[in-house]
């Protein structure tokens, strides 16, 4: 063999020992690439879900608050890695004098890692990675000789579910309805609650002057909605008796 053949023989092994090389640096890359986009679309996969979950629970809140006649009304919401439970809050109507109506009962929490969903006082507050967000707005609604309150609270001891993925609950709540109409005064509604932020911009905007109290120490805030005087009060409550089912 010449030494012209012998080097022509050592190139053309180099150039097959590259072109080897550089496939097997392509496939490492297109597999580290299929791998980071397989984790990015699982990423964006579970963050709809987890979304759409929160959307669900909203909904399902806003339907078994919203107003309406008494009687027994019903909701199906999933968990997915959220649990739900009540938490006791109070809400209070006052005028000059005092109290006036004391609305005892809780709220109804949906909690996850990282969104909240809240049905407390006749509205629901979808509190996530956005902020606080009134998802289905209190009935309040202020005119010139009127100030209209529609309230909801839960009452009874609904038991704490736990949340897992594809676990669905019903809602059962059995609503009574009661009615006041009281005479022109200077009222006001106090929500203690823990997304205080909703309450304040939506009560703003009903025409009331709002201020907010401290947290007592267990993260929640008194937001006090305070309704121009000389208006008589016409105040809606539905106690809702729930049942949390399987």
């Amino acid at each position: 063999m010449s030494a012209s053949e012998s080097r022509g023989d050592r190139q053309s092994r180099r150039r097959a020992q590259s072109a080897v090389v550089g496939v097997a640096l392509l496939l490492a890359i297109t597999a580290i690439s299929l791998g980071a986009l397989t984790a990015t679309v699982g990423v964006l996969v579970e963050e709809n879900a987890a979304a759409a979950t929160g959307e669900a629970v909203s909904e399902g809140f806003a339907d078994l608050v919203a107003p309406g006649p008494a009687g027994v009304r019903r909701a199906t919401v999933p968990l997915g890695d959220g649990g739900l439970r009540t938490a006791d809050r109070a809400v209070t109507v006052r005028n000059e004098t005092g109290t006036v109506a004391r609305v005892n009962g809780s709220a109804l929490v949906w909690d996850a890692p990282d969104r909240r969903v809240v049905a407390l006082g006749g509205a629901v507050v979808d509190d996530g990675a956005a902020g606080e967000r009134m998802a289905s707005a209190p009935t309040v609604a202020v005119d010139d000789r009127t100030a209209l309150l529609g309230l909801a609270t839960i009452v009874g001891e609904p038991r704490a579910v736990d949340g897992a993925p594809n676990t669905r609950v019903s809602l059962v709540g059995d609503t009574t309805v009661t009615r006041q109409r009281l005479p022109p005064g200077e009222y006001s509604l106090a929500v203690e609650t823990s997304t205080p932020e909703a309450w304040e911009r939506t009560l703003s905007a009903r025409n009331a002057t709002v201020t907010r109290t401290g947290d007592d120490g267990d993260g929640t805030a008194t937001v006090i909605a305070t309704f121009p005087p000389n208006r008589r009060l016409d105040l809606v409550v539905r106690r809702i008796r729930l049942e949390v089912r399987p």
